[in-house]
């Protein structure tokens, strides 16, 4: 009974300690990957959702509208661009299919694209 008993305590702290450091490498990644992202040139947090594309933060979070996650815009080049885009936090519901300048204060576009981070 004894031997049941420490063996079940022994294997309840290996199964938490391997939680737990399951855990931290869920962490530890998902700040990599925001750091990856900001490499990127990370201009705003938006929602992907095309219709709540007014809502945007300088930081990740959720949208308040649909509670999805908030995804980065990133400037890029070459195939992968999805819009073109005002580069000020304030005017990223500004976006086109084609460069130009924005609307409000009549800077250059930048290429960009959503990524989640």
């Amino acid at each position: 009974m004894i031997r049941k008993t420490i063996y079940l305590t022994f294997l309840a702290q290996f199964i938490l300690v391997s939680c737990q450091q399951q855990n931290q490498e869920t962490v530890n990644k998902g700040q990599t990957e925001i750091s990856h992202s900001k490499k990127q040139n990370v201009y705003y947090y938006t929602c992907p959702m095309v219709e709540h594309k007014h809502v945007h933060n300088d930081k990740p979070g959720e949208c308040p509208e649909c509670r999805m996650e908030l995804v980065a815009a990133i400037a890029v080049s070459g195939d992968s661009i999805e819009y073109y885009g005002c580069p000020m936090l304030s005017h990223s519901h500004i976006r086109h299919n084609r460069s130009g300048k924005c609307d409000l204060c009549d800077m250059d576009l930048l290429p960009m694209r959503l990524t989640s981070n």
